[in-house]
């Protein structure tokens, strides 16, 4: 099992191929090799929605022919490519083949006051011929075709319909990429206002997802609808609990994980995550940690105050969210439970860490403090920290069962895995 430290959270969204998509759509241009409309199509049916008692239903396949999704758990914030109903024009080589792609942006509610979430942006649809076109060595792969729309100052209102594209001299096997931008002056990533398509968001924010293969025939077109999901604002309000007795200062670096389930915490994968370079609720403040979430819910918010500047987590001496049964397995609190109001581009919720975790037998390190410099918003970078006490950046006890091991057995150790198989 490989430990899931908070680095790997903030980049596991970058892991969806998504990096060199924002840094198109930062770039001018418009069109690389597309048709463009082909005419006035319908889009396909709605994602899977249903009840809001289970939990979270985060994917649902547009089904075909423009009828609705499946039912069952909370509306659904991701899904795969699946077939419309607008019949797409063969390729001109016989040889070849075409793909009409029909984009089916969620449902949001817009702030027109906040530019980074008036759903005012830059559009960048790409084909490729391989599901991972990010290299290991920091290189792209070249899409088949690109599209941009909003670009050279005029932003695209994705509220609005957006036009069918069409591909034409494609091979049997396409994978397509879309990506929304709301305020492109910005290139971090992932935060806010982020919208994503391609890549089937069922199980959260994967490490491994890769974008949707499209099969097509030789000879003939197809028409898709491609679901856009956003990555919604996510702002938690945090404070001490009562009778929570920090084992420092109560400052330090401050992160969160938007779980599906409240138990196990090892080896779930998250729908949401946020941090912050130092959180101080020492002296009964209170302060917020912002980021990200894919969908409405509903959700089980864990969060970790590193409060010796460790890493890890949590890193021992770390305050928490956090509830422990008598054979030492973890959950998050119930009072975590939350979801996201149906549309709504940003939530904010309060949580109360409940828990402080012991430091183990290494005893206390150096205190630590926020300076003046110290906090800041989400911006897809790791929190500063160092090394923990074993000398590494993260914690690293993992339970073959995924329960929580709390206690020490190590130097340093006593920390929480949630670590990912």
């Amino acid at each position: 099992m490989r430990a899931l430290n908070w680095q790997h959270a903030l980049s596991v969204v970058t892991t969806l191929t998504w990096t060199a998509a924002l840094s198109a759509s930062a770039c001018s241009g418009s069109s690389s090799g597309a048709d463009g409309g082909f005419g006035g199509a319908g889009v396909g049916g709605s994602a899977a929605t249903g009840g809001v008692g289970a939990n979270p239903g985060t994917g649902g396949t547009i089904s075909t022919g423009g009828t609705g999704g499946n039912t069952g758990g909370a509306p659904g914030t991701g899904g795969a490519t699946a077939d419309a109903s607008t019949p797409c024009p063969a390729p001109a080589d016989p040889t070849k083949s075409a793909i009409c792609i029909e984009l089916e942006p969620e449902t949001i509610s817009f702030d027109t006051q906040d530019p980074d979430l008036d759903g005012l942006g830059v559009l960048v649809v790409e084909v490729f011929d391989a599901p991972d076109p990010e290299l290991p060595d920091g290189g792209s792969i070249a899409p088949l075709h690109q599209v941009t729309f909003g670009a050279d100052g005029g932003q695209l209102d994705i509220s609005t319909t957006i036009p069918p594209q069409r591909f034409d001299d494609l091979p049997s096997t396409v994978y397509v990429r879309a990506t929304f931008v709301d305020a492109s002056s910005s290139d971090s990533f992932p935060r806010p206002g982020v919208w994503l398509g391609g890549v089937d968001l069922n199980q959260g924010l994967e490490r491994d997802a890769r974008l949707l293969a499209v099969n097509l025939v030789r000879a003939e077109g197809r028409t898709v609808t491609v679901p856009l999901r956003a990555l919604r604002r996510l702002e938690v309000e945090v404070s001490l609990g009562a009778g929570v007795v920090p084992v420092d200062d109560a400052q330090g670096p401050g992160s969160f994980l938007a779980l599906s389930a409240a138990a196990p915490i090892s080896g779930q994968v998250a729908f949401g995550v946020g941090e912050s370079d130092c959180v101080d609720v020492s002296g009964g403040r209170t302060d917020v940690i912002s980021g990200v979430v894919i969908g409405e819910g509903p959700y089980f918010l864990f969060s970790a105050l590193d409060d010796f500047r460790i890493g890890g987590l949590p890193a021992p001496g770390a305050i928490v969210t956090l509830d422990l049964d008598d054979a030492g397995a973890g959950s998050v609190p119930s009072a975590n439970r939350f979801s996201v109001p149906v549309g709504a581009y940003e939530h904010r919720l309060n949580v109360e860490y409940n828990r402080a975790m012991a430091l183990g037998d290494a005893g206390a390190p150096p205190s630590f403090s926020c300076g003046p410099n110290d906090g800041g918003s989400f911006d897809g970078s790791p929190p500063d920290g160092g090394a923990d006490a074993d000398g590494d950046s993260s914690s690293a006890d993992a339970s073959a069962d995924g329960s929580i091991d709390a206690s020490p057995d190590g130097p340093g150790d006593g920390s929480i895995d949630v670590g990912l198989d």
